[in-house]
């Protein structure tokens, strides 16, 4: 059962709100449109497991997606975790393609994609590094201690996953994402001495859900860009340009004539992903390019936004719900 589901993550939000928001032209770019290739690479490679924990029967699991917990003062995120009641299970999955060769004497993965070579940070060493912290977290919240497995599972089907001879037990820790179900079930075949009860898995997996925290990214400071340097206006949803005009209630975009009553909810998506989580109507008049006072305040009204403060100090609280900017 699925617990807590997977979300996109904020980060790649935030890089996909800065792409619209910038000139084409922009120094920073290049960079942004990485950044967003890599996220939505690794986005696609959690996606993937769906499909293969689909078959895990529900009442025996609670699954939890994004796990980003604090222990001693670090943060460590665990893209999915299993809890049964004889193991926990924590899975870092990757989506890269080509070949990956597993270098266990320099601790180092190693991509070839068309000849080319690229080397990444060990996924087995990060594998070791989430089972410790885990298992510190539980003995912070006083949680019983528990058989805790890991697994770096590659959602590519194409890649080649190698290693050195010497290395003989890397399929143990290494798996393509179909055999997932299978690699389960060996373990349950191993472990069959129970450590929680099922209310005791129950309220394990409502104290990670608890204690899970969104990673608080400022990207305009990381990335030294301005609030001037942003381009204002409401864009269009349909060709994405931007500004749109407002015009008898509604937005209309002068480029393809596209008509959105809405369309100002995206675009204080932009606002709340880039800038911050509250807005005044002046504010929203400034970024918006909303032609007078009195319709952003009929605007924010109708989203029935909460809000602090009286008048002109009034100030609105924007929500954090998932858009997809694509």
């Amino acid at each position: 059962m699925i617990i807590k589901p997977r979300t996109i993550p904020r980060t790649l939000l935030q890089y996909q709100a800065l792409e619209h928001r910038i000139p084409a032209d922009h120094p920073k770019m290049p960079l942004i449109q990485e950044n967003i290739r890599k996220g939505l690479a690794g986005y696609k490679g959690e996606c993937a497991l769906d499909y293969p924990l689909s078959f895990l029967p529900e009442k025996k699991y609670s699954i939890l997606h994004d796990v980003r917990l604090q222990v001693d003062g670090h943060f460590f995120q665990i893209d999915s975790i299993l809890l049964s009641e004889m193991f926990i299970l924590l899975i870092d999955a990757k989506y890269m393609a080509g070949k990956l060769y597993f270098d266990v004497r320099f601790n180092q993965l190693i991509q070839t994609v068309d000849g080319e070579e690229k080397a990444y940070s060990d996924p087995l060493l990060q594998k070791r590094y989430h089972e410790e912290q885990f298992n510190k977290w539980l003995i912070k919240n006083k949680l019983p201690a528990a058989p805790i497995l890991s697994l770096v599972v590659v959602s590519n089907s194409y890649t080649i996953i190698q290693t050195a001879s010497e290395n003989r037990d890397l399929h143990q820790n290494v798996i393509h994402h179909e055999y997932l179900p299978f690699k389960i079930k060996e373990f349950e075949e191993k472990l069959t001495k129970p450590f929680l009860t099922e209310k005791e898995r129950r309220k394990l997996g409502q104290q990670l859900i608890k204690q899970h925290t969104t990673p608080d990214y400022p990207i305009l400071e990381k990335l030294q860009i301005s609030q001037s340097e942003l381009l204002k206006g409401v864009y269009c949803p349909n060709c994405g340009r931007l500004p749109m005009k407002r015009d008898y209630g509604k937005w209309t975009c002068p480029y393809c004539q596209h008509i959105n009553k809405d369309a100002h909810v995206l675009s204080l998506k932009d606002y709340e992903l880039l800038i911050g989580p509250t807005i005044t109507n002046r504010e929203m008049q400034d970024f918006l390019r909303c032609p007078s006072e009195s319709i952003c305040k009929k605007l924010l009204r109708n989203m029935e936004l909460q809000s602090m403060g009286e008048n002109k100090g009034r100030v609105y609280v924007l929500p954090q719900n998932e858009i997809v900017f694509l």
